[in-house]
């Protein structure tokens, strides 16, 4: 933004902001492209933040109480935790590495285990134990949706269940 142009001895012109203390040692010779260009209008620019979201999501997001962002987090981040566990114990029972029964029962102490270290990760805001809650809830659906037969994964069926079988 130009704010004044002042002309220096020599004939070369030089941008001056008098907002700023230190405006005459920072000024730079301009040459008449860069007035040209300086002049010209400009289009409005559409602000992006990071990972290329618009600012409006920005603005949106300081709207939300900070603690609802990290227990959103929290949540999202125990959520994909919780299901790396499983589908972890997944693959090591499909490839026989680990029996099913075995697998089964490190799959439930680690589940609990997670739930219960990842707590200091949520707020102390009353609303956290909702979104705390929204895991083992997300984790119970999964279960019983491909129990039910909803959805068919038998490595999980079978790294779950005491006999490999929905029933």
């Amino acid at each position: 933004m130009v704010a004044a142009a002042a002309a220096r001895p020599g004939g070369a012109l030089a941008l001056a902001s008098p907002s700023s203390p230190t405006s005459l040692l920072l000024s730079r010779s301009l040459s008449a492209s860069d007035l040209a260009a300086a002049a010209a209008p400009r289009r409005p620019r559409r602000r992006w933040l990071v990972a290329g979201v618009p600012a409006v999501a920005g603005a949106l997001a300081a709207s939300v109480p900070t603690s609802m962002l990290r227990d959103g987090g929290a949540t999202l981040l125990v959520t994909a935790g919780a299901y790396s566990l499983v589908r972890a114990f997944d693959a090591l029972t499909e490839r026989r590495l680990v029996e099913q029964n075995l697998s089964r029962k490190i799959v439930h102490v680690l589940s609990g285990v997670l739930f219960m270290s990842s707590w200091p990760l949520f707020s102390d805001s009353t609303e956290a134990r909702f979104f705390a809650a929204v895991v083992p809830f997300l984790n119970c659906a999964r279960l019983l949706t491909y129990g039910l037969g909803f959805f068919s994964d038998e490595a999980l069926v079978k790294s779950v269940t005491r006999e490999g079988k929905r029933e």
